[in-house]
Formats: structure tokens, sequence, C-alpha cells
């Protein structure tokens, strides 16, 4: 009885590290390889890469929160601004991908970010950014 109940605890255990397993996702191949390190996911804002030594892994944040760069733990949305030296060039005016969500765009001015939406259903398009037509791609 002791031996089946032993077998029937393992099975337990191996599952639920496997359903844990299972809640990360490797995402890429090339984490830098020092230390860990935690970056913005590009295609979610509620999620994150954290890099375990060269291996990179997606974690979730909680429900209603965003990954917030700044801070670098998980936020509430309206609290979240634009990462720091996002708008690298301060000698002029671009748009650039938002950092997580493609229905939006950062608009830089001289260093200074701002967040645009783009009229739903369309998405940021880098293609058409150079040509003013911003948000015209809808994949």
């Amino acid at each position: 009885m002791k031996v089946i109940k032993s077998v029937m605890m393992r099975k337990v255990v191996v599952a639920a590290l496997a359903g844990a397993y299972m809640a990360f996702i490797i995402v890429a191949d090339n984490c830098p390889s020092s230390s860990s390190s935690i970056f913005i996911c590009p295609d979610n804002c509620s999620e994150f890469i954290r890099c375990q030594g060269s291996t990179p892994i997606r974690m979730a944040c909680p429900a209603h929160l965003q990954y917030d760069p700044n801070i670098q733990k998980c936020n509430y949305p309206d609290k979240i601004q634009i990462p720091k030296n996002y708008c690298e060039d301060p000698t002029n005016i671009y748009e650039k991908p938002h950092y997580c969500d493609c229905t939006k765009y950062v608009y830089c001015v001289y260093g200074k970010g701002a967040v645009v939406n783009c009229p739903s259903p369309k998405k940021f398009s880098s293609t058409f950014a150079a040509f003013n037509n911003i948000c015209n791609c809808t994949n």
C-alpha cells in the first residue's frame, strides 16, 4: 500500500512540475550570457522575458498588470511610462514601434516620446512609418 501511495505521489509531483514548466515558454535562442536579465516582451505588454543564464523564458504578469521596464516589475498600465532612453536620438523627429503593443507607436521628438494609438483595427508598420502612413499594417 505504501509503495502504491509513493508511486502515486511521484506522479502527482511530476505532473505538477510539468504543468509549472509549461507555464514558461522558451522564446528565443539568445540571452546575454551574463547573469539574469529582464527584457520587455515585444508582442505582449503583460509578459516579459527573464534570462536565466543564456536561456530566455517568457513570464506573465498577474491579471490586469503589465511589465514596467522602468522599475522591472509588473505594474498598473496607467502608471507605466515610456522606457528611459527609448527615443535615443535627440536631434530628430521620428516614429518607433511601441515597445510591447503593435496597436500603438511612439512619436519621438528630439529625444522625448509620446505614445500614440493606431486607429482600430490597424497596427504599426515600420515600413510605412517612413512614408508617414504609420498605421497601415493590419497584421
